[in-house]
């Protein structure tokens, strides 16, 4: 996430990505379902995701990681209850 969202032209996933970072958990949880909602459509992008969080993860910004962990954390809920 730390300046990686630039590389993507899609705006959706842009879009998602910044919210990802707010600094208003409520927000964050929005953005996490949508991310999730993004790779049930989009499953060829799972692996730059993925590669995305891990740039994520290594940010010194603890919103960034916050943001991370509370994707991850819906993708595996939602993914598992289905």
């Amino acid at each position: 996430m730390a300046g990686g969202s630039s590389k993507y032209t899609n705006i959706e996933l842009t879009n998602i990505w910044k919210t990802l970072k707010s600094k208003i958990g409520r927000v964050q949880e929005e953005a996490s379902h949508k991310l999730f909602e993004y790779l049930q459509k989009h499953p060829e992008e799972t692996d730059e995701i993925f590669k995305e969080f891990h740039t994520g993860l290594q940010s010194p910004n603890k919103q960034d990681k916050l943001g991370i962990f509370l994707a991850l954390n819906k993708i595996l809920d939602i993914s598992h209850e289905t």
